[in-house]
């Protein structure tokens, strides 16, 4: 009887191993398909890869894939709206040959408000791709567990 139990929990183990390494194959294959930034594709991959782990054992409310939204960090915002700033300048010193310029405040703050809206509706079209993905992943994960 005991080596019954034994032989059965080694079999369910291997299968739920398996089960999880071919989850994050196909997770990890779905996400590379999105059309999102590799930054963000390597953030959910690594989600998937440590929520799912074979070696990841702890059941807690924690263990879930849905806080994957996407932040474009301020470091990266201000060197977008320094890069913006340079390329105008250039547009405005080749225009007029003159190299000695600055923008004026209401160009920079044109310039910050489209660059703010720009960024705003990148982020919002990645956090839908990720949520479309997540919600089709759980759907597979689901039918996986009833087969």
């Amino acid at each position: 009887m005991i080596l019954s139990i034994a032989i059965f929990s080694s079999i369910l183990s291997n299968n739920i191993t398996n089960a999880k390494n071919n989850l994050i194959a196909y997770g990890n294959t779905q996400v590379n398909q999105l059309n999102i930034p590799d930054i963000a594709k390597n953030k959910i991959n690594k989600k998937i890869n440590d929520k799912l782990s074979p070696n990841n054992t702890k059941i807690s409310n924690n263990n879930s894939l849905h806080n994957s939204k996407i932040k474009i960090p301020n470091k990266n915002i201000n060197e977008i709206k320094l890069n913006a700033y340079k390329s105008a300048l250039n547009k405005v010193n080749l225009a007029t040959g003159s190299k000695n310029i600055t923008l004026p405040e209401p160009i920079k703050n044109k310039l910050d408000v489209n660059i703010n809206n720009a960024i705003n509706k990148k982020e919002k079209q990645i956090n839908i791709s990720i949520a479309k993905f997540l919600k089709t992943f759980k759907k597979h994960i689901k039918n996986k567990l009833k087969n």
